[in-house]
């Protein structure tokens, strides 16, 4: 029973359907570099990358165009982080009241 908790807990490509497997073997590289182009970091990127197959992967019975769907996941998570990297900006937090 703990293997099979543990199975559902932590998926992996080879578990994913056959066709979901592929995807992350021929667009992990591109999706990344894109990702790299357009927050300038690769931290950043991996991060928001593995995010979009996290979100296909969740989403694969309804996805009609997985490739495209993909890169418009990646774009968008580039976008929302800037868009949170500016308002932080904008809008930095108060620091906490000096401590007596």
């Amino acid at each position: 029973m703990d293997v099979l908790r543990r199975e559902r807990a932590d998926p992996t490509v080879e578990q994913a359907p056959a066709g979901f497997a592929s995807l992350y073997r021929e667009q992990y590289g591109p999706m990344v570099r894109l990702a790299y182009l357009l927050t300038d970091s690769n931290a950043i990127a991996e991060e928001l990358v593995q995010d979009a197959f996290v979100r296909v992967y969740q989403r694969w019975a309804h996805v009609d165009n997985a490739p495209a769907y993909l890169r418009r996941a990646v774009v968008n998570a580039c976008r929302s982080h800037h868009r949170r990297r500016f308002l932080e900006r904008r809008n930095p937090a108060e620091p906490p009241p000096p401590v007596e």
